[in-house]
């Protein structure tokens, strides 16, 4: 049986689909000259999110059903760094289609 702590934490994962949903309904709905090269960067992290999320959705039903492991762990940490690496990516690239100094931040 499944707590409700357990169903929120999975609640939580999946709004990673959102997360990617909501990226490209901001690009679509951007006004910039810059609306393609966006896309395409975007489209990467979008990927990612999806993919990874995947896979978190998958190794947290399996830790729920089979207990915690190694390769568990591994799995669920090696996607929520590729998350968080893909996001800083995307972050600088978009600075970098703006032309934007990072040390003026």
């Amino acid at each position: 049986m499944v707590t409700s702590n357990q169903e929120q934490l999975y609640k939580e994962i999946i709004e990673y689909y959102q997360y990617a949903d909501n990226l490209i309904k901001v690009v679509e709905n951007s006004k910039s000259k810059y609306v393609g090269e966006q896309f395409k960067i975007v489209e990467d992290l979008v990927k990612t999110l999806e993919n990874c999320t995947e896979q978190l959705a998958n190794q947290y039903i399996d830790f729920i059903k089979n207990g915690s492991s190694q390769k568990n762990a591994t799995l669920i940490r090696n996607a929520l760094n590729l998350i968080v690496a893909k996001i800083e990516e995307t972050r600088n690239k978009m600075y970098m289609l703006y032309d934007i100094n990072l040390t003026d931040i």
